[in-house]
């Protein structure tokens, strides 16, 4: 909708693919899609630091425990294991065991 009111001068637009680009913003897109998530359920604390430490947290249940597919992958993985690093998390109880890990 924005698309046809202002003109981009960076970056590539969402409906690129349309007009024949090889690559849009998508993954940005949806990236900023789970931040605004965060950021919705922090509004009605009154204390900085706690909202800071759940964000926080939010970033390592994305980064270490959300598993995500993309388009050339069968099978999801969490952006941790793209980047290989190994952390054994077993299947229950995974940012538990992930915070007490960061405290040993």
């Amino acid at each position: 909708m924005f698309y046809n009111v202002a003109t981009l001068t960076h970056g590539v637009p969402i409906k690129a693919q349309t007009k024949g680009r090889k690559h849009n913003n998508n993954c940005i897109e949806r990236d900023h899609q789970y931040s605004r998530t965060m950021e919705k359920t922090s509004r009605g604390h009154k204390d900085l630091n706690g909202v800071s430490a759940l964000l926080d947290i939010g970033d390592v249940y994305y980064n270490f425990i959300d598993k995500q597919t993309t388009k050339r992958e069968k099978h999801p993985r969490t952006p941790a294991q793209r980047a290989k690093i190994k952390v054994n998390l077993g299947e229950n109880y995974q940012l538990l065991k992930l915070i007490k890990q960061a405290y040993t």
